[in-house]
C-alpha cells in the first residue's frame, strides 16, 4: 500500500542519515524541516578528521528506493573498491579480492562530499534547514504537554543558537513526528533518557582495558602510487593505518591507535622527533606514499583526534513523538564498513513501514525566541498519531537485533584487521 504523504515531519541532524532521510521524505510528499547543531557543512572546509566511507549494496538500496537517479548520482562521487591490500611490516603486500571479479565491489566515498551532496539534494527538493540550532536536551520535552494533550504525537523542541558569540534560545512546538538522526552523541537520545523514555550505554573503543582508541586523518597525495581500487591496510597489532581512494586520485588515510596509554599512543607522540621515530619504525613503507616523513609528521601533530565508540539503547522511540535513527540509535566502530550503510538501511526499512501504514504528517509551529511566543499547532488526529506509534514499534522490532549484531561484528573485525 503506497503512502499519499502530506503534512510536516521534523528531523534533527543534517548528517548523512538526516539529510538522506529528509530528501526521501520530501520527495514522498511530506514537508520536512531539519534542525542541525552545526553550521552548513557546505560553507565549512573539511577539518582533517573525516574517515572515508565504504558504501555497499545495503546502503545503496535506500538511495535507489526513491528513484530519480539518486543512486547513480552518488556512485558518480565514489571509487570502486574490489578488495583489501595488506601492507605487512616486512614490506610484503597481499591483495585479497572481495568477490569473483571486479563487478563485486564496494565503493569509497568522502563523508564530507557526500554530506554536502545530500544536503543540496534535500534543499533542492524543498526541505527546510535550520543550521546552527543545537538541541537543548534539558529543556526539550517529549513528555505529555499542551502540544500533544497526552496523545501519541507532539513535542516541544528547544535549541541554543549562537550568533556573534551570543547564545539565545529558540522554541518550536511540533504536532508531528520528530526523527532524531543527530549522531553518536545524540542530544535527542539524552533528552529521552532524562525524561525516562530510554536507557543506553556509550562505550569508547578500548575503554574496557583503559586503552581508549582514536584516530587521525592522514592524507596521501595524488601521486602516491597506491592502487585506487583497494582498501589499503597496514596492520601493526596495537595500531593500524588504512587508506581509501578519492575521486581526484588522492587517498584519505586513517591512523587508528591508542589515545592515552603507553609509548604507542597519540598522547605520547607529541613532538617531531617521537612522531618521525614512530613512522620510521612501523610505517617505513608508507612514508614515501604519504609524501615523506615531514608531511606525515606534520599531519600526525596537527590533525585532531577523533574518538570511536558503540552506542546501545534499550528503546529508540517514545510513543509516536520521537524516534532515533542511525548513529543516534546504534553507533558502531568503523571496522566492518557498515556504519553509514546501517543508517541508510534504517531509512529503507523505516520509509517502507511508513508507506505500508499510509502515515500522515502533522504540523509544526513557528520557531520563536521564547516559549510564550511559540505557536501551538493543532494536535494530530488521534488515529493518525497512533499510527506513528505503531510504525515506531514495528521499526524497532525489525531493526534492533540486526543492528546489535552489526555492532558486535564491527568490534570483532577491529581486532582481526589490526592483528593480521
Amino acid at each position: 500500500m503506497s503512502c499519499t504523504a502530506s503534512g510536516d515531519i521534523v528531523v534533527i541532524g543534517a548528517g548523512l542519515v538526516g539529510a538522506l532521510l529528509g530528501y526521501i521524505l520530501q520527495k514522498k510528499g511530506y514537508s520536512v524541516t531539519i534542525f542541525e547543531r552545526y553550521g552548513d557543512i557546505r560553507q565549512i572546509p573539511s577539518l582533517g578528521r573525516s574517515i572515508n566511507l565504504s558504501i555497499t549494496s545495503r546502503g545503496l538500496r535506500a538511495c535507489d528506493s526513491i528513484g530519480g537517479g539518486l543512486k547513480e548520482e552518488i556512485l558518480s562521487l565514489a571509487v570502486p573498491v574490489v578488495g583489501r591490500v595488506l601492507h605487512q611490516q616486512d614490506g610484503s603486500v597481499q591483495f585479497q579480492r572481495y568477490g569473483k571479479d571486479d563487478s563485486e565491489c564496494n565503493y569509497s566515498i568522502s563523508r564530507y562530499e557526500l554530506n554536502k551532496f545530500l544536503i543540496a539534494k534535500a534543499e533542492a527538493a524543498g526541505t527546510k534547514f535550520y543550521f546552527g540550532h543545537s538541541l537543548d536536551a534539558k529543556e526539550t520535552s517529549f513528555d505529555d504537554n499542551a502540544v500533544n494533550g497526552g496523545g501519541a504525537v507532539g513535542s516541544t523542541l528547544v535549541f541554543d543558537v549562537t550568533v556573534d558569540g551570543v547564545t539565545s534560545k529558540r522554541y518550536v512546538n511540533c504536532a508531528c513526528p520528530v526523527l532524531a538522526c543527530d549522531g553518536g552523541g545524540s542530544r535527542a537520545r539524552f533528552a529521552m533518557k532524562e525524561q525516562g523514555f530510554t536507557q543506553y550505554t556509550e562505550t569508547l573503543l578500548g575503554s574496557d582495558t583503559n586503552e581508549v582508541h582514536g584516530y587521525k586523518e592522514m592524507l596521501f597525495p595524488i601521486d602516491s602510487g597506491l592502487r585506487q581500487d583497494g582498501l589499503h591496510i597496514w596492520p601493526r597489532n596495537s595500531h593500524m593505518l588504512m587508506a581509501l581512494a578519492n575521486l581526484d586520485g588522492s587517498m584519505t588515510g586513517t591512523l587508528y591507535m591508542n589515545t592515552n596509554a603507553g609509548s604507542l599512543s597519540f598522547d605520547a607522540i607529541k613532538d617531531k622527533e617521537s612522531a618521525q621515530k614512530f613512522f620510521e619504525t612501523y610505517y617505513a613503507d608508507a612514508l614515501p606514499l604519504i609524501g615523506g616523513a615531514e608531511r606525515a609528521v606534520d599531519q600526525m601533530l596537527k590533525n585532531p583526534n577523533g574518538l570511536l565508540g558503540t552506542v546501545r539503547a534499550d528503546t529508540w522511540a517514545h510513543r509516536g513523538r520521537v524516534l532515533l535513527l542511525g548513529d543516534a540509535a546504534h553507533a558502531i566502530v568503523p571496522f566492518f564498513g557498515q556504519g553509514m550503510n546501517c543508517g541508510f538501511e534504517d531509512i529503507f526499512h523505516m520509509t517502507r513501514i511508513i508507506d505500508a501504514h499510509a502515515c500522515k504528517g502533522g504540523s509544526i509551529g513557528t520557531v520563536a525566541s521564547s516559549l510564550a511566543e511559540a505557536s501551538v499547532p493543532a494536535q494530530m488526529d488521534a488515529a493518525d498519531a497512533n499510527m506513528w506509534e505503531t510504525v515506531f514499534e514495528e521499526y524497532f522490532k525489525e531493526r534492533k537485533t540486526n543492528t546489535d549484531a552489526i555492532a558486535d561484528l564491527a568490534l570483532e573485525n577491529f581486532e582481526e584487521m589490526r592483528d593480521r
